[in-house]
């Protein structure tokens, strides 16, 4: 995979450390995710060029100062990681100078947490895509930089996949974040010191120098020109202008996706940290894949392969609506079969993994065919343009849909819908401008097939029904009647609540249930989220409601006092102090 894996790898385990730990000080609130956000995004567009200018006659001079400038910059990586905690703890100082007043201010909140994060994350983030394009610079070619560039950025993406899901999974639940970041440490100092050390060896053991020769830059190098040594330099495609200004609301729409999708998923299972981690691994991942393999040579090719990509993204948005129960039933029996917790959580991530890929499959693909390449014959330079202002408007549509749902109080499949709507009218739309009728059968059948799945999605969105997930995937007399043979249409009636009401929230979805006419639950996603009672004396709790309360009474041999703090009026009280004191 060469230095950009390398590097992708190194780069993800250091920006994952940093945003976590800045969260778990914080919180997970709306405005700490604005602040975070914003500062991710004002990082790829410092850390990357709008317009890359490639000339293959400076290459061999400045191909050694950028090796240096990658180690030179990966040791201040480094060194920010080690004292983040430090970093950490004076924002923690800094906090305790406001009033309360001022942290309860919404605008106030906002633009701290804004500030914080661009002062924490934002060099981190910078970094990290500084290192990118130096590796791009010293691998480049420079007969085809384009798809060099992308090559690189592909690999880079993968490394950062990879290192993302292997921490959550593996490295910090077994060894912590203070062991984990021993790796990317020794391998930043293992690459810094070779060329030191084989300085040393080439004075004093001219002989064994070569066993230390790093050939990371020079093999990714002769493995790109060597499959272009027998080409000429490559004429970039023409890219339409409405591919380039499509690109935009393509990505606006998938930030608005990324957000309801996770919403839909979250019914399923708790919105758990490594599944939030896993979202944002496999939408990367799939958008290396789409630089990776996804090719368009002529205007007509680029114009119907982005079409495509516009309504794959589409179906994808429509189908996790009309497909809710089923996934509701895959859940179902993987929870009541399943007891082995790492196994159970596998299978969560690979489905979380697996769909957010193919939307980071679709909005990669538009990115790598929206970009354009201008060659300069006199001057003997190549003009990339990168995309660095499309990651702005996916935060843009994922804040979009925060408000819309968290404020305005919009219905979540109606967002979905309209966003898919909008797919739909922007890939007939771009076809138009270059209609052709498809060549092959397969291909013909191919989209014929989409048009009538979406249409067939959009008339059962309603499938999305939040109620019958939480009466069956939160409930342990579901799981025990389902072992036990009871047939699935009556698994819903083991659970005597009745839903009330339900409204999304900033925090998720949440729902009112009613047990016995005078007890009234809240679940946050389905997961109890509160409990109250309307009359303490004819609705006692369950034995694990009650037990909480009753344990720290009874343990103690004699109490003189007992206060009780957070349980407001209610079967709490009285059950507890119906026991002897």
């Amino acid at each position: 995979m060469g230095i950009a894996f390398l590097l992708g790898s190194i780069s993800g385990l250091f920006v994952l450390s940093c945003t976590q730990r800045f969260q778990n000080l914080v919180s997970d609130c709306p405005e700490v995710m604005t602040g975070i956000g914003l500062s991710m995004v004002m990082g790829i567009w410092l850390g990357l060029p709008q317009l890359a200018t490639f000339s293959p006659e400076d290459s061999p001079a400045k191909k050694a100062s950028h090796q240096k400038r990658i180690r030179f910059t990966l040791l201040i990586l480094s060194f920010w990681s080690l004292c983040f905690p430090v970093l950490l703890t004076q924002l923690n100082q800094i906090l305790h100078w406001f009033t309360l007043s001022q942290m309860t201010n919404v605008v106030f909140l906002t633009g701290l947490m804004t500030l914080s994060a661009m002062a924490l994350i934002l060099p981190a983030v910078f970094w990290s895509t500084r290192l990118f394009w130096l590796a791009t610079l010293t691998a480049v070619d420079y007969k085809n930089p384009r798809t060099s560039l992308h090559l690189q950025l592909a690999r880079f993406l993968t490394g950062f996949s990879v290192s993302l899901i292997l921490s959550v999974y593996w490295l910090v639940p077994v060894f912590g974040w203070s062991k984990t970041l021993l790796i990317p440490l020794i391998a930043t100092l293992i690459f810094c010191c070779i060329p030191w050390v084989r300085s040393l060896c080439e004075s004093y053991l001219p002989e064994y120098s070569h066993w230390l020769k790093l050939d990371l830059f020079q093999a990714d190098t002769q493995s790109l020109s060597g499959s272009n040594a027998n080409r000429q330099t490559v004429a970039p495609p023409r890219i339409p202008v409405v591919i380039q200004v499509g690109s935009y609301v393509m990505s606006f729409s998938t930030g608005i996706l990324l957000v309801g999708v996770s919403r839909v998923l979250f019914q399923l299972y708790p919105d758990s940290l490594y599944l939030k981690v896993t979202i944002w691994a496999g939408f990367l991942l799939g958008t290396a894949v789409a630089f990776a393999f996804i090719q368009a040579r002529k205007p007509g090719k680029i114009v119907q392969t982005t079409s495509s990509l516009s309504l794959a993204m589409a179906l994808t948005g429509v189908g996790c609506l009309a497909l809710f129960p089923l996934l509701v039933s895959w859940m179902l029996y993987a929870n009541a079969y399943i007891e082995y917790a790492l196994l159970l959580s596998v299978i969560r991530g690979g489905l979380t993994a697996t769909i957010f890929c193919l939307l980071g499959s679709c909005w990669g693909g538009w990115l790598k065919l929206s970009s354009s390449v201008r060659f300069s014959a006199p001057e003997k330079r190549s003009l990339t343009t990168l995309p660095v202002w499309q990651p702005s408007c996916l935060l843009a549509g994922i804040l979009s849909c925060v408000w819309l749902v968290g404020s305005a109080g919009i219905e979540l499949k109606t967002i979905i819908v309209f966003t898919s709507l909008a797919l739909l009218c922007l890939a007939i739309f771009v076809r138009l401008t270059h209609f052709r009728i498809p060549l092959t059968r397969w291909r013909a059948a191919g989209m014929a097939c989409s048009l009538v799945l979406l249409t067939t999605g959009l008339f059962y969105h309603n499938n999305y029904d939040v109620r019958h997930s939480a009466k069956l995937l939160f409930s342990t007399n579901t799981f025990t009647g389902l072992r036990y043979g009871l047939k699935p249409e009556l698994l819903p009636h083991l659970d005597e609540g009745r839903c009330l009401s339900e409204v999304e929230g900033q925090y998720g979805t949440f729902t009112i249930w009613s047990y016995r006419e005078n007890q009234i639950q809240i679940r946050r996603s389905g997961l109890p989220f509160g409990v109250t009672s309307m009359d303490a004396g004819l609705c006692p709790h369950t034995t694990g409601e009650l037990m909480p309360f009753v344990i720290p009474v009874i343990l103690h041999e004699r109490p003189a006092d007992v206060l009780f703090l957070g349980l407001g009026a209610g079967v709490g009280v009285n059950s507890s102090l119906d026991f002897p004191v």
